[in-house]
């Protein structure tokens, strides 16, 4: 009982309160993290970032 009248409602305002900044980090962390998957990628494969960027427009 002592879960679902005190617990419960603490964590959910803890997560309501922290939603938007969780938010906008994971937004952060994933354009990096594509950032740095393309750049590993461009250089795995040995092309360049000229002929990656035409092959990027016709998708």
């Amino acid at each position: 009982m002592y879960i679902y009248s005190y617990i419960i409602p603490l964590l959910n305002g803890l997560y309501e309160s922290e939603e938007p900044d969780f938010t906008e980090q994971l937004n952060s962390y994933s354009k990096d993290l594509a950032k740095e998957i393309i750049l590993d990628l461009i250089g795995a494969t040995g092309i360049d970032i000229q002929e990656f960027d035409k092959l990027a427009m016709k998708l």
